[in-house]
């Protein structure tokens, strides 16, 4: 399997793991699960399950679960927390079945140690970075695949928006998650919010092109 296809599979596997944990710890707790995507982007395919809509998406770029908040909000805070961290866990536990648990905790810390570099510097540092994790991908799909989880798990542990960590943080705090009413003055939460996105935009475009950068210079 090329370079790019396992980087179709390693993304669509992951999704697939972080959204069926999600989906089935919100069952558990009796939350309605609205839809269930696979991807970005314009839809390919969909379905209906139960109630609830299941796509595959375009872009190779993660997914989500969306749920029922206001349901979710009648639930106490130790169930939400699970809630907005079962996704998460989900792949610590491949990565950690896959890899075996000090190399998986190697490679956590070693993504959040590049991340940073690589963000700021995504044609030099992030194409570095990329081509680091091609040539362990290509070691054996197990193996690439654990790493590509480890590289998961660490980006979501960081308290930008809208990770899990930085959902639980906020459920804590007990910032409240249910649609605003029009006219109804910002909170400091809001305000929040609105950076982190803006932030986590321009990580996602750096290491858009930092991956775009790699794959141009592999093709050429």
């Amino acid at each position: 399997m090329n370079l790019l296809g396992l980087f179709i599979a390693f993304v669509g596997i992951q999704t697939l793991i972080f959204n069926a944990c999600s989906a089935m710890t919100y069952s558990l707790m009796r939350v309605r699960v609205k839809k269930f995507v696979i991807f970005r982007g314009p839809k390919l395919a969909c379905w209906h399950v139960g109630g609830c809509e299941v796509s595959l998406r375009l872009l190779p770029i993660g997914g989500f679960v969306e749920h029922d908040q206001e349901m979710l909000m009648t639930r106490n805070l130790g169930m939400r927390v699970l809630m907005s961290l079962s996704g998460l866990l989900g792949t610590a536990c491949l990565g950690w079945l896959l890899l075996g648990g000090p190399e998986f905790l190697h490679y956590v810390q070693r993504t959040l140690v590049h991340l940073a570099p690589g963000t700021l510097h995504p044609t030099t540092t992030g194409v570095d970075c990329v081509r680091s994790f091609a040539v362990l991908a290509q070691h054996s799909f197990g193996f690439g695949l654990g790493v590509a989880a480890a590289v998961n798990v660490a980006l979501n542990l960081l308290p930008i928006p809208m990770t899990p960590v930085f959902r639980s943080i906020l459920e804590i705090g007990g910032y409240d998650f249910t649609e605003k009413t029009e006219g109804k003055p910002q909170t400091k939460g809001d305000k929040l919010i609105v950076v982190g996105c803006l932030l986590l935009l321009a990580v996602h475009a750096a290491w858009f092109v930092a991956i775009g950068m790699f794959f141009y210079h592999l093709m050429a």
